[in-house]
Parts: structure tokens; C-alpha cells; sequence
């Protein structure tokens, strides 16, 4: 038994799960700027409102800054877990069971997060009006 009363088999285990939990952070985040995206793309007037736009940006950058925190934290836990086990036995499955640096992590996010912003200001949506002219045309 480990000094935290807990074997290797249960270290192993419990990294494993924490690293399925990084992915459900991933999934949640990647439904929520598909969320954004697709009420942009909606075509409907409320749209274009310049509030609506302020709105899904704060709402996505603070929503994107716990969600990242929360993947940095699970990281964490997994080096933290993953030191628990001998080296020289368990190299491979530490190798594999790994977490990427912080920073790797961070920047991946921040750039998925500013194509959602501009996402948001900048593509040109187009509202429903237009799509049905385009469709006459």
C-alpha cells in the first residue's frame, strides 16, 4: 500500500478516470461554443443586437475561464496522482497517463476562445430576410 493508503491499481484507476473528466470538460466546452456559433448563425434579427453580442461574449469568456481552470486543476490532480506511483515500474503507464504542460493547455483554449468571439463580432451572419432573397435569386 502507498502512504496515502491507496495501491497502485487505485492510483492507476483514479488517473484514469480524472483524465476521462478532462474530456467531458473538452465535449461540455465544445457544446457551448457550438451553442454560441448556432445562435449566430440562426439568421434571426435578434442577431445582429449589439447587446446580444456583449452578452455571449462575457457570458462565453467567464464560461471559458472556469472551464479551462477546471481542465488546468484535473491536470493537476493526474501529476499529483501519477508521482503517487514508482517510477521505474509504472514508467510507460505515467508516460501515457500524463497530463500536457498548463501553458499547452492555455493556449489551446484561448485561441478556441477568441475564434469563438470573433465568431460572434465579426462573421458577417446572415439574418433571414436576406437568406430568402439569396434563395428567390
Amino acid at each position: 500500500m502507498d502512504i496515502a493508503g491507496f495501491g497502485p491499481k487505485e492510483i492507476y484507476g483514479f488517473a484514469i478516470d480524472r483524465a476521462s473528466a478532462i474530456n467531458v470538460y473538452w465535449n461540455i466546452f465544445i457544446a457551448v461554443a457550438t451553442g454560441i456559433v448556432g445562435i449566430m448563425a440562426s439568421g434571426k434579427a435578434f442577431s445582429n443586437s449589439r447587446s446580444l453580442k456583449i452578452f455571449l461574449s462575457v457570458a462565453f469568456v467567464v464560461f471559458a475561464y472556469s472551464n479551462l481552470d477546471a481542465i488546468i486543476r484535473l491536470g493537476e490532480l493526474r501529476e499529483a496522482l501519477l508521482s503517487m506511483l514508482p517510477s521505474k515500474i509504472y514508467e510507460e503507464i505515467i508516460k501515457s497517463l500524463s497530463p500536457a504542460a498548463w501553458w499547452l493547455y492555455t493556449i489551446f483554449h484561448v485561441l478556441l476562445d477568441a475564434v469563438v468571439i470573433a465568431a460572434i463580432w465579426f462573421v458577417p451572419w446572415f439574418s433571414s430576410g436576406k437568406n430568402q432573397k439569396l434563395a428567390c435569386a
